[in-house]
């Protein structure tokens, strides 16, 4: 994987940490039911994305074959100087430069509220494009960030599901995972897998997220709030989180669910990066993880990895919102501008990277994720993806903290969560010190943003 398609994966993990409620808003829609026809003169737009090259590889060269009238200026997101972190550019800076589309759930969340896009519905009715060709989960996804509207579109959707190892599970005999089942019920059967073998540690699951980001997931995903639905409290210290905290944790620290050194050194070979993963060493029995995680279980036993029958089931969920998921995310999400001069043109690239000649490509230039359409490839090598397509989001009209103050609890629950997992910090003043913290910069945020 690219050094930026792991930079947005890990975007994407602390921006599930930080999702919350923004309760009251309503931007005022700017809603246009119709678009003049496409012709064939030459036309420009401006794009927003992480690069220029990452643009064309992923989506620009596949658009420009079939539309070679269109010259595409990309805006980056991000700053890229030698020696030196990838760095962010501010919304701002880049909404000076006047983009007929923008991209990434932050920018077009900051956009829904200002009332500045289109309203998609329209035109899609405009130009006969069914709703139904698309995956409900992921229009769904979409309309909590456009606040109830269709204000963007994504290609890919992104979700999770949980791998297990049959061969392991047979020899140890215990029941496999099934379909939907509960996060207790997993860390439950997780417990029961882990055990130390020959003077070897067997784990009971692995997953794709760093510790940090599953000890967030797993407290949202049992409906333990960190945040008051009103956003201006942090929850850190309730009895509520406190117990689903300490659930994480113990799971952790009992071999239940596998802690990775907090550092290691780089991998030299393609073999080597997969053994570290402890799956596919054979030393988890189950795992958490993307549609992606596929490809590295066929390349590990083209590598002479021993191989074993494995099997996927949904991730599971909290018995009290069945059937939804904290991973299902549009993270490729699309939006036009309002006051753009070339909607009709940016409103054919939406088409086009959403429509089935781009759906096809998506195993090549963007592995790991999933089609929104639903016409398109369900299975892998024989391994059917249905499990992937069966969640749907939260049922919450969610959307993340603007975007300096998102920055700001992101980086306080890494420094408090990592101090508690490697035993800097005790359960308790760890979450104390991330409630003062975190409620003190929601506190100045508040203040400044009202000034």
């Amino acid at each position: 994987m690219s050094g930026m398609g792991k930079m947005r994966r890990t975007g994407l993990g602390l921006g599930i940490a930080v999702l919350l409620a923004l309760a009251g808003w309503r931007g005022s829609l700017k809603e246009q039911a119709t678009l003049p026809l496409p012709d064939n003169a030459r036309k420009s737009l401006s794009i927003v994305y992480w690069s220029e090259k990452q643009f064309m590889d992923e989506y620009g060269a596949s658009y420009k074959i079939h539309n070679p009238n269109v010259d595409i200026r990309v805006i980056p997101m991000m700053v890229f100087e030698t020696g030196k972190a990838a760095r962010a550019i501010e919304n701002s800076v880049i909404l000076e430069q006047k983009p007929d589309l923008i991209y990434s759930p932050s920018l077009v969340t900051e956009q829904v509220k200002a009332g500045k896009l289109l309203e998609l519905t329209a035109l899609m009715k405009q130009d006969q494009i069914e709703l139904s060709q698309f995956s409900e989960s992921a229009l769904e996804a979409l309309r909590q960030t456009g606040g109830g509207n269709l204000l963007s579109l994504s290609p890919t959707l992104q979700t999770a599901a949980l791998y297990y190892n049959k061969t392991l599970f047979d020899r140890l005999q215990l029941p496999y995972p099934s379909d939907d089942m509960s996060w207790p019920s997993l860390l439950q059967l997780a417990k029961s897998a882990a055990r130390t073998e020959d003077g070897k540690q067997l784990y009971g699951l692995d997953n794709n997220r760093s510790p940090r980001i599953w000890l967030s997931d797993y407290t949202t995903s049992i409906g333990a709030a960190a945040f008051s639905t009103d956003n201006r409290e942090a929850k850190y210290t309730s009895p509520e989180f406190k117990a689903a905290f300490d659930e994480a944790l113990d799971a952790f620290r009992s071999g239940a669910v596998y802690l990775p050194p907090e550092t290691s050194e780089p991998t030299k070979t393609t073999t080597e990066r997969l053994l570290r993963n402890k799956f596919i060493a054979g030393e988890a029995a189950m795992r958490i993880d993307t549609p992606g995680f596929i490809n590295d279980l066929l390349n590990a036993a083209t590598l002479g990895i021993p191989s074993f029958d494995w099997k996927i089931v949904t991730e599971p969920v909290d018995p009290k919102r069945p059937g939804q998921s904290s991973s299902v995310l549009v993270g490729d999400q699309f939006a036009i501008m309002s006051d753009s001069p070339n909607q009709r043109a940016a409103w054919e690239f939406l088409k086009f990277i959403t429509g089935p000649d781009m759906a096809a490509q998506l195993a090549k230039t963007k592995p790991g994720v999933l089609s929104i359409r639903n016409e398109a490839i369900r299975s892998i090598e024989g391994r059917t993806l249905d499990p992937f397509y069966a969640h749907k989001p939260f049922q919450t009209m969610s959307s993340r903290f603007p975007q300096p103050l998102a920055r700001s609890i992101s980086q306080i629950s890494d420094e408090e969560m990592l101090d508690i997992l490697y035993g800097r910090s005790t359960v308790d003043a760890g979450l104390q010190s991330m409630q003062s913290r975190v409620q003190t910069a929601i506190h100045q945020y508040a203040m400044s943003d009202a000034k």
